[in-house]
């Protein structure tokens, strides 16, 4: 005869197995509303393109990566975009390595990364330095001034960079993710946890 304390167990046992499927069930049924709803939807009404441009939109700060000849260097940055012109800009300081290194080597990437989200861009593309003053006072703005102590700096000058290529991952969530892992390691299947893809800019 089974003692309290072994029927409780098994109850136990019984209740996590139980809340298991359940909610195993319920993530197979959220994956698969995502990835054949969301996402499909979102493809109907959404170029690959107009997907990278949001995605930086949404971001907002990447990783500014430049060859030195010998390695790379990375770097955080605050990028503006200018989807009508096909351009990124950033605000630099004329003293500053990276400078030097988009004058000798033009070919750059960018990293943006928003981790909370699972979303990620990356962009390859062509670097110029300009010193064009009407394009760094439009490009002025309130962060700009922990570097600088006003927009007349004679200092500042303006990266332009022009997309060539993106790739992008686009994830619908951490709890779809997990889920999504959970399943395909029972089932042997491989993860549906979002899009990944490249576009040429």
């Amino acid at each position: 005869m089974l003692s309290k304390r072994s029927i409780g167990v098994t109850y136990a046992a019984m209740a996590l197995g139980l809340a298991t499927g359940a909610m195993l069930t319920q993530g197979w049924r959220l994956q698969e509303s995502v990835t054949h709803s969301a996402f499909e939807e979102e493809d109907r009404h959404m170029s690959d393109i107009d997907r990278v441009w949001e995605l930086m939109e949404i971001v907002r700060f990447c990783m500014f990566s430049t060859w030195t000849g010998s390695r790379l260097r990375s770097r955080p940055m605050s990028a503006s975009l200018s989807r009508p012109e096909n351009v990124i800009r950033f605000l630099t300081d004329v003293r500053q390595h990276k400078d030097e290194e988009v004058r000798e080597y033009p070919q750059v990437c960018l990293a943006f990364a928003d981790s909370r989200n699972h979303k990620y861009v990356s962009i390859s593309g062509q670097a110029q330095i300009t010193n064009d003053r009407e394009m760094i006072r439009n490009l002025w703005s309130l962060p700009a001034k922990a570097w600088w102590q006003n927009v007349d700096d004679p200092n500042i000058r303006v990266i332009t960079v022009s997309p060539e290529e993106a790739e992008w991952w686009d994830s619908p969530g951490t709890l779809v993710s997990y889920v999504s892992m959970a399943a395909a390691a029972i089932t042997g299947s491989k993860p549906a946890v979002g899009e990944h893809r490249k576009a040429p800019l």
